[in-house]
């Protein structure tokens, strides 16, 4: 699998869109995200990077990272550190309690491509399809932009097997007179050959409809807001 990101970076009154495509292609070699180009044009910024994996070794390093990608999106990380904690703090706590069942809970929480297949919904529309894309996109822009994550849309999904609606990621950047800048992210995906392939149509008119989504950019930040109490990032923007 072959992924290349494209992004555009369009900073009016501290607001940054990303607009991400994806490409899906074969290949067989070991997970590197490079970034193979950048190119700035007043607001604009553009940057190709390029990844492969083997979809046929288990093993592969990309995939065995959008696995982990995707399981910290869901929250699993984070439960698993609260349980090591109280571990810590009380060893009798695995006496009581069995954590593995705890986080295996957890795990059946999460999407399932089985169910998504049974309810034979489009390709261009599944989860397990869409979602690598999204955590493969967000470690992108932040090699490529330095971008922090610190909140996923994933851990607010009621229904593991619905994608996303509204934007795609939310982050935060660090200008350089030191405020924070909210960051929207959208993704597609798609197995295109074309360079750029059709989708960025779309995907840049949706990018123009974005400052009149004042109810979507709210929630955004009421998630944001909530989910950042407390941290430094938010004392400081």
């Amino acid at each position: 699998m072959h992924k290349t990101a494209r992004g555009s970076y369009l900073p009016p009154h501290g607001l940054a869109m990303l607009a991400l495509v994806l490409l899906a292609d074969h290949g067989a070699w070991p997970m590197t995200v490079q970034i193979v180009a950048t190119e700035v044009d007043g607001d604009h910024s553009w940057v190709v990077a390029h990844c492969e994996c083997s979809l046929d070794d288990d093993g592969d390093a990309l995939l065995k990272n959008v696995v982990e990608m995707v399981r910290e999106a869901y929250g699993e990380l984070k439960l698993r550190d609260i349980i090591e904690r109280l571990e810590d703090a009380d060893p009798s706590v695995t006496a009581k309690f069995d954590t593995h069942a705890i986080l295996a809970a957890v795990r059946r929480g999460m999407p399932n491509p089985a169910t998504e297949m049974a309810t034979q919904k489009p390709a261009h529309l599944t989860n397990y399809r869409s979602e690598p894309c999204e955590v493969i996109a967000k470690h992108t822009l932040k090699l490529a932009f330095n971008i922090e994550f610190p909140v996923a849309p994933q851990r607010g999904k009621t229904n593991p097997n619905m994608p996303i609606l509204g934007f795609d990621h939310w982050g935060a950047l660090r200008t350089a007179s030191g405020n924070h800048m909210l960051v929207l992210v959208q993704v597609k995906g798609t197995e295109e050959d074309e360079s750029p392939p059709q989708v960025c149509n779309k995907l840049v008119e949706e990018c123009k409809e974005v400052p009149n989504q004042a109810d979507v950019i709210c929630r955004a930040l009421t998630i944001l807001a909530i989910a950042l109490e407390g941290t430094r990032c938010k004392s400081q923007s």
